[in-house]
């Protein structure tokens, strides 16, 4: 399951990219980009494919877009072979479980399982948050105030989980409250997300080894 996740993630930063060379491409020859090319709707992607173009850029966008429709192939076919294997290791329910909090879809519920496994090996929420990197690190200095930092340990899980943190934000009182009251008194808005996610990852470790849905709390 965990190389099936690597698979899947190279996937994604592959989708990404070739999403990143077609907005360039646009950009280089001054074309417009349809209404909601940002969401990649199937809708949007269709206006790419009906654009009137030269026949050189119509074929230069044609390979751009043959590339993206095979990777998005192949994320489909691995994205199911990922909710059978789910099933069949015994994490169906977790995972469905998972994707109950908002902000959290199938990446993140296949992640969480295939790179933690056993989330009940962790004792406590400061332990996992470690070893995940999203622990909050002091360096003391005789010379100035203490200061804070995450440590690197630059896992995948850590990135998608930040980037879950901006949809939980946008959608939860909660933990908007939680964000706006770290930002303002740090005025980082890096600091404050990462604090968001470090609680988000919590949250989706307690609902795994709780075997429950989510269920809408306070971010104190």
């Amino acid at each position: 399951m965990r190389e099936m996740e690597r698979a899947r993630q190279s996937l994604v930063r592959a989708r990404r990219r070739v999403r990143q060379e077609i907005r360039s491409f646009l950009l280089r020859n001054a074309l417009m980009e349809p209404p909601n090319l940002s969401r990649w709707s199937q809708r949007a992607v269709r206006a790419l494919h009906d654009m009137p173009l030269p026949e050189y850029l119509r074929n230069s966008l044609a390979v751009y877009l043959g590339e993206h429709a095979s990777i998005l192939a192949s994320l489909s076919r691995i994205s199911a072979q990922l909710a059978e294997a789910a099933v069949a290791q015994g994490h169906g329910a977790r995972v469905k479980n998972l994707q109950t909090i908002p902000g959290v879809g199938e990446t993140i519920a296949h992640t969480f399982i295939s790179e933690i496994f056993r989330p009940e090996r962790f004792q406590c929420a400061e332990e996992i948050c470690a070893y995940v990197g999203l622990a909050p690190m002091t360096n003391h200095s005789g010379a100035g105030k203490e200061r804070a930092w995450i440590r690197p340990v630059g896992q995948y899980l850590r990135s998608i989980l930040v980037e879950s943190a901006w949809r939980l934000v946008a959608v939860e009182g909660c933990y908007r409250d939680f964000y706006n009251r770290i930002r303002s008194r740090t005025g980082l808005a890096q600091k404050a997300i990462t604090a968001v996610a470090r609680k988000l990852l919590v949250l989706i470790w307690r609902i795994a080894i709780e075997g429950r849905p989510y269920r809408p709390a306070t971010a104190n």
